[in-house]
């Protein structure tokens, strides 16, 4: 609105700074999981998975049991 001041943001450290452009990073769940909306019973419950750089991971199942959606 006309007449209101508002001071420039300040920026927030990151508990991590980020990494240069092309750095490996780590990929981290814990306790992750996954409900369709229809159903009661979760695609995957407290899903903790950790992928160092260079990790190579093979999701295999059947139609609809949550490979996309991790």
């Amino acid at each position: 609105p006309a007449g209101v001041s508002v001071p420039p943001a300040t920026p927030i450290a990151a508990a991590n700074p980020p990494r240069g452009a092309g750095a490996p990073a780590a990929i981290e769940f814990a306790a992750v999981g996954y409900r369709v909306p229809e159903s009661a019973r979760p695609v995957f419950d407290r899903l903790d998975l950790t992928l160092a750089p260079a990790d190579t991971l093979a999701l295999t199942g059947a139609s609809g049991s949550g490979k996309s959606t991790v």
